[in-house]
């Protein structure tokens, strides 16, 4: 057993580290001064694209209950516009209830699919009639979940 134990010590001894004439000791700490260092034309900091989201508004006409409708406005988040404030501004203008149901959702009561073009255009032109989509079915509500 102690045979053993001292081809180990000589095998350590003889190690290509020491050698070179470079310690345990003063690799890893000059190896660790080299990481902090940001050697001259090194890429620094990469930065992560942001993911590009089609900015596009959709407007839906859904069925509710026999001969009422609710009209669901999406896509008002992807051009940065407060949907607290846009509700607010909708359920004034229209004169109806409406509320935000989902993270880029704002449902109004009431079948206002015309009315709202108009409004949204007014009152954001940033959103530009070729960023509106607009459905009107009646399979609406299982169809697209916005």
């Amino acid at each position: 057993m102690s045979v053993l134990i001292r081809v180990l010590f000589l095998h350590l001894e003889n190690s290509p580290k020491q050698e070179a004439g470079i310690s345990e000791g003063q690799g890893t700490a000059g190896e660790e001064e080299e990481k902090k260092k940001q050697k001259r034309g090194g890429r620094g900091q990469i930065k992560q694209k942001k993911k590009t989201v089609p900015q596009k508004v959709t407007i839906a006409k859904i069925p509710r209950a026999k001969k009422k409708y609710v009209t669901r406005v999406c896509g008002l988040a992807t051009f940065e516009i407060d949907l607290r404030e846009a509700q607010r501004f909708f359920a004034q203008k229209l004169s109806c209830g409406a509320s935000v149901t989902g993270e880029d959702e704002i449902i109004i009561q009431g079948d206002f699919t015309d009315d709202i073009i108009d409004v949204i255009q007014e009152k954001w032109p940033e959103v530009s009639i070729w960023n509106l989509c607009i459905y009107r079915s009646k399979l609406l509500k299982q169809l697209l979940p916005c």
